[in-house]
């Protein structure tokens, strides 16, 4: 647990073209949990291909994930 609150956490998105879309990181600590939210604009329907990176305190290399979402703009 320690070792995760310490992390550094990045967040990108690229449209299925290449695009990329700026991700705001926000960190939020709540009864002793510690997670990442990340908070992007996006206008109407998209496709959107996320990847995730956490840098541990001491590991030269972060963990990685992506994932694939679809996102429908409200008004």
């Amino acid at each position: 647990p320690a070792a995760g609150a310490a992390a550094e956490v990045t967040m990108r998105a690229r449209t299925l073209l290449g695009q990329e879309r700026p991700v705001r990181v926000k960190r939020v600590e709540r009864a002793g949990a510690v997670a990442w939210l990340g908070e992007l604009e996006s206008g109407g329907r998209e496709t959107l291909v996320f990847t995730i990176a956490a840098r541990l305190p001491d590991v030269p290399a972060p963990l990685e994930a992506q994932f694939t979402r679809e996102l429908h703009a409200t008004d």
